[in-house]
């Protein structure tokens, strides 16, 4: 994936971000270790850019990329719940950001970031084991992690009005609409 940030050009290859100067085409600079999930998996805003890898979810201020995600990488427990909607019995919660990442891909879903400016967060889409949709929201100014339940990730875009719309595969989601608790 390519796209242009801060006067610049950033380009993913399979484990090295390149940022080219878009005058010349000269590479100015390259970071190794960084990837990308799927061509979803980035968000530009006046914050910054925002990408996620399999590894962690990185923001890019223009000078350089910085892991953000430290705190949501691994599950904070081992718990089990009983689930009778989708499974046979007892399933571990999955709450981590890598086996999330992870089964989102097994899903066939694509990891998907995006910005809410109502929230001031960047919102990462994934799913679990279930099939059921998971978001981590980064708040910008609070630097703090919450977790969400949500719709499939199959698509989402953004309205004029900053709303976030999400395609389950089956509906349109209006997600986080200001009169509802809930997903209308």
């Amino acid at each position: 994936s390519m796209v242009s940030f801060n006067s610049r050009l950033y380009a993913w290859g399979n484990n090295t971000l390149y940022k080219i100067d878009p005058y010349s085409m000269l590479i100015e600079d390259s970071y190794e270790g960084f990837s990308i999930l799927s061509k979803d998996a980035f968000v530009k805003s006046e914050f910054g850019l925002c990408f996620m890898d399999a590894n962690n979810v990185y923001l890019h201020d223009g000078n350089k990329p910085v892991a953000i995600a430290d705190q949501i990488l691994y599950s904070s427990n081992d718990s089990v719940v009983y689930n009778t909607d989708y499974t046979d019995g007892y399933i571990k919660l999955e709450q981590g950001y890598r086996e999330l990442a992870q089964q989102t891909l097994t899903n066939g879903h694509k990891p998907h970031i995006s910005y809410s400016g109502k929230k001031d967060s960047f919102l990462i889409h994934l799913s679990n084991s279930a099939l059921q949709g998971k978001i981590f929201s980064y708040n910008i100014r609070r630097a703090r992690w919450d977790f969400w339940d949500a719709p499939k990730p199959y698509a989402i875009t953004s309205s004029k009005d900053s709303d976030t719309i999400i395609a389950d595969g089956t509906n349109l989601w209006n997600y986080l609409k200001l009169e509802s608790d809930e997903w209308t």
